[in-house]
């Protein structure tokens, strides 16, 4: 952004990162090292609770906080008999709870149910902490689990196992790093060169993931949290550094000196990456008007894990530049984006024929989106082998699928009358409830808990069916006959409101992040076509992707590609933030190449001739950045966690659409279709839209 103060800042900060490498590294390091020492001495906390203000289920969890304070955290235990049937009196079964009981922060084991042949028994145990703060509890549960009597089967299920009990994700990471590291070889022919991208991008993203964790003891922040950092860190840490790098390349090959090839780098490249970090930034800030914390929660994580990057880029990296920039090499000859020039030129040839045709493949990879259906993938989605998956699995056998997803009714009765037994026996009558626990009462005598199983597993549409007609029917009616609050609850009905919440704020959202972006890119380019355009090509692209994720993840096709043997919801978090981060991410192909396009344009060239020059200049760096990206994202996309998988393969799909068909058809068509149009920009907005120069 180079407003005279803007630009004489960036390269002031060019200049110094020359002068003193050492200062500006050991600062990072500082704050790598305090980041640590103040993880360790703090600890670091996150939180997947859902609230949805003002909905149903909402009022039930926070009925069951009034009146049930013992329910907090929880996990089922299932055991199974080796061949005989077990009885409650079986020593073998006795000898084993009376060891559950001992476990840390275990309050209470519920009376175990039997299944119906008798050969398995399902039971429930209750914590007093929230289920993250649980891991010493989770692995002595699975060391009595291991090392269980041999004609028993035992395994434990739910949050607290689920979330404690999860695959190291760290070998994604490294095959992200691995395949990142590769790319930029190929690219820069260099080692050295391809390294320090690297560095730089694990020093930033190490201490953004910190500084999240640190804030999720105050805010509620997502688990997965760290992860989304690290792939967010990696991706766009190492794609920032590659256009400093590049830069700096074509510096030193002109003929300067070290320092002032790394000022001179700074200078040009440093607007450009300060700019990208800001639109993701800004597109993530769409995110607060969903009203979910922990959505914006997310948000915030992600914003500051690419401010970091964003800022490493123009700092920490020169610094590390000035001290390795003898092995750096120079950029290849500049007929390497003869093939991207060529390319260009043949689009310009026949602009409608492929304006028509890539628009037509991208509608036709978005369509299946329209099929898109949001829930939370549970148990089923965990690692084959895992104690939670194994869990999830017996109970289904032996209890019938529905007994992993039960409804929660919760009554609250002043007057103590028969209505929670009212409200048992009419849910019973429901064709798609296979069982009704009689009311459990509260210990305050205040409220009754009634939990419904369904017949149905939980992520099927029956279950959200059910859980709609036990509120459009049953609960009315139990209202209408003086019952002070009959709320449905549960993990379904959280999700279901969850779902439903963020499919009325989706128009919102995407309005809020469409106005801040056209206006962003209206100050760069001084125009209104090349906005408006960039606007509807992003949309495509998130469109395209939400396609991929419905075809993968919910038709499952190529399902065991990503490590899933069976069919998933979209997570209903996952759409929003996808967007707003895909509209942040598109920004840096978008204005790395069109201001080259208006450079090129401002030297004299026709349009048509501009965009070739521009696509030689830049495609090389525009595909390798993308490259890295993908397969950052992909790498990730092979990691345990459902929801990281779906980011993965989100992100890394609209990557790749948006730096082949976009920014190698779609945009060299439609800017040789409207030619001198595109730079047209009423006087009066020139006037009033303050001018952003980025190079």
């Amino acid at each position: 952004m180079n407003t005279p103060r803007e630009k004489s800042l960036v390269v002031g900060v060019g200049s110094f990162a020359a002068r003193r490498p050492l200062v500006v590294i050991a600062v990072w390091l500082a704050l790598l090292v305090g980041a640590l020492v103040a993880a360790e001495r703090f600890g670091l906390r996150f939180a997947d609770a859902l609230e949805v203000p003002g909905s149903e289920s909402q009022r039930a969890a926070s009925a069951l906080e009034r009146h049930f304070p013992s329910r907090g955290s929880s996990a089922s235990i299932v055991l199974v008999g080796r061949g005989a049937a077990l009885t409650p009196d079986d020593a073998r079964v006795k000898e084993f709870l009376e060891a559950v009981v001992h476990v840390p922060h275990v309050t209470q084991v519920s009376p175990l149910m039997p299944s119906a042949d008798g050969r398995a028994w399902l039971g429930q145990l209750a914590f007093d902490r929230p289920g993250l703060e649980l891991k010493s509890s989770a692995d002595a549960l699975a060391a009595l689990a291991a090392h269980a009597d041999p004609s028993l089967e035992v395994a434990f299920g739910g949050e607290v196992i689920s979330v404690n009990q999860a695959p190291d994700p760290g070998r994604a990471e490294l095959i992200g790093l691995a395949a990142a590291l590769l790319v930029m070889v190929l690219a820069f022919r260099s080692v050295v060169a391809a390294v320090l991208p690297l560095v730089t991008a694990m020093i930033a993203s190490g201490i953004g993931i910190v500084i999240v964790g640190l804030i999720g003891r105050s805010l509620e922040v997502s688990s997965a949290a760290p992860m989304l950092a690290s792939m967010l860190g990696l991706g766009v840490g190492i794609d920032y550094s590659l256009f400093f790098v590049t830069r700096l390349r074509e510096e030193l090959a002109r003929g300067h000196a070290l320092p002032e090839a790394i000022e001179e780098a700074v200078a040009h490249s440093g607007p450009t990456v300060l700019f990208a970090g800001l639109s993701v930034v800004v597109a993530l800030a769409g995110l607060t008007l969903t009203g979910i914390s922990l959505l914006m929660a997310l948000g915030l994580a992600a914003a500051l894990v690419v401010l970091l990057s964003a800022l490493a880029a123009v700092t920490l990296l020169p610094a590390f530049a000035r001290l390795t920039g003898r092995w750096l090499g120079r950029n290849a000859a500049e007929n390497d984006g003869a093939v991207f020039a060529r390319l260009s030129r043949q689009v310009a040839r026949r602009p409608a024929l492929f304006a028509v045709g890539a628009v037509a493949v991208l509608l036709l990879v978005a369509t299946p989106a329209l099929q898109l259906r949001l829930g939370f993938p549970d148990d089923s989605a965990q690692p084959e082998g895992s104690m939670a998956r194994r869990a999830y699995e017996l109970v289904a056998t032996h209890f019938g699928p529905g007994v992993n997803g039960a409804i929660v009714l919760v009554v609250e009765d002043d007057a103590r009358t028969d209505l929670a037994t009212r409200v048992s026996e009419l849910a019973s009558r429901d064709v798609a409830v296979a069982a009704v626990t009689p009311p459990i009462p509260a210990p305050d005598g205040l409220a009754s808990l009634v939990l419904v199983t369904p017949r149905a597993a939980p992520q099927e549409a029956e279950v959200s069916e059910l859980v709609h007609r036990l509120r459009s029917s049953l609960v009315p009616s139990l209202r209408s006959s003086g019952a002070q609050r009959v709320s449905v609850g549960g993990v379904m009905a959280m999700t279901m409101d969850v779902s439903e919440l963020i499919e009325a704020k989706l128009p919102l959202v995407i309005s809020g992040v469409l106005a801040a972006t056209f206006l962003l890119l209206m100050m760069v380019f001084r125009s209104v076509l090349v906005p408006l355009k960039a606007v509807l090509m992003n949309l495509l692209s998130v469109g395209a992707a939400y396609g991929v994720l419905v075809v993968v993840f919910q038709w499952g096709v190529g399902r065991r590609l990503v490590g899933l043997d069976h069919a998933l919801p979209i997570a209903s978090l996952l759409p929003l933030i996808l967007f707003a981060l895909l509209f942040g991410l598109s920004m840096d192909y978008e204005v790395f190449l069109l201001s080259r396009v208006r450079e090129e344009h401002e030297r004299g060239l026709g349009t048509g001739e501009s965009v070739a020059q521009a696509l030689a200049k830049t495609g090389r760096v525009v595909t390798s950045a993308a490259a890295i990206m993908v397969a950052v994202f992909t790498a990730f996309a092979l990691g345990p966690d459902p929801m990281i998988k779906m980011f993965g393969v989100g992100l890394a799909s609209a990557i790749l659409l948006d730096a082949t068909i976009i920014r190698l058809v779609l945009v060299p068509a439609t800017m040789v279709l409207l030619g001198e149009a595109n730079w047209w920009f009423p006087r009066r907005l020139a006037r009033w839209l303050p001018a952003v120069r980025v190079e």
